[in-house]
């Protein structure tokens, strides 16, 4: 992993300025070398040596590459109106070059309604009051390693004979999606934060709509003559909306005593807005209009 960060902060009078940059990247790489035998003579030895059966030895490799270029920047008045936008541009291996890179925005914005001058007849009471926005983006490359190069499968000591010998061979390589890309989560918040009775009562409340598109489903369905399976395309989306509030009380009963006590409640629902099923079939991954968990 390598990775660097840089950030200017400047305050003018009541403007609050901050300017952050980055640029992080990180080389994922594995390799496995595992052996097996069966018929083990005693089970106080666990050893390969100490097994009489046959010997099945197995390997794998991998290797996962990522980089991403990244800022923000925030501004605030008198810590009253407060404003934030972030970018994000990520690249990832596990898609084809053409295909390999997202953009992801996002901004929020928050109104300190308690630092106005009118909030001073109530301040004692409501300490503190914030509402609150925001809407941005995220990516998901969660999808498998390199699923867009071609591969062909190979099997050895196949169920025939060729001159007495069982010989390996190798079979059609799969369908593969060379524009497979980046899933994008984009979610909306609108929320406020509140302090009650000398910040002894905390209120935190969230509505939110999260909206995941360019999904990874199922490609069309193609006649099984084919003879192989179908790739994933980026041909699903889902919507879950919901809310949370949270209220907490602490509070200090002597010098060595103190406690607080915090009540959640939290709702959600997950909807199937695109996937393909034409049939409709509820025995599939998904189909249009799911109710997720129905």
């Amino acid at each position: 992993i390598f990775d660097a960060t840089s950030s200017y902060e400047k305050t003018i009078g009541p403007h609050y300025f901050k300017i952050l940059a980055g640029y992080e990247q990180s080389y994922d790489y594995e390799n496995n070398l595992n052996g097996s035998r069966n018929g083990v003579t005693s089970e106080l030895v666990p050893s390969i040596n100490a097994a009489t059966g046959i010997i099945t030895l197995g390997a794998s490799a991998d290797h996962v590459a990522d980089q991403a270029v990244f800022g923000r920047i925030n501004y605030n008045f008198k810590e009253k109106y407060l404003i934030e936008f972030s970018g994000r541009y990520n690249g990832s291996s596990r898609f084809a070059p053409d295909s390999r890179w997202g953009f992801f925005p996002s901004v929020s914005a928050g109104y300190n309604v308690s630092k106005e001058n009118f909030w001073k007849s109530i301040k004692p009471l409501v300490n503190n009051f914030k509402v609150r926005g925001s809407y941005g983006s995220l990516g998901n490359e969660n999808v498998g390693d390199y699923p867009y190069l071609s591969t062909i499968p190979f099997t050895s000591n196949a169920n025939y004979l060729i001159n007495g010998l069982r010989p390996t061979y190798a079979s059609a390589p799969g369908i593969v999606s060379a524009t497979l890309t980046w899933e994008t989560v984009t979610t909306g918040d609108v929320g406020l934060d509140a302090s009650f009775l000398k910040d002894r009562l905390g209120l935190t409340f969230d509505w939110f709509d999260r909206t995941t598109t360019n999904m990874f489903g199922p490609a069309t369905a193609l006649p099984a003559v084919l003879g192989t399976t179908v790739p994933y395309e980026n041909n699903a989306s889902l919507s879950t909306k919901g809310f949370e509030i949270s209220l907490d009380w602490k509070d200090i009963i002597s010098r060595n005593i103190s406690y607080n006590v915090r009540l959640i409640l939290g709702n959600n629902e997950t909807t199937v807005l695109k996937y393909y099923n034409p049939n409709g079939l509820i025995d599939d991954a998904f189909y249009k209009g799911e109710k997720i968990g129905s």
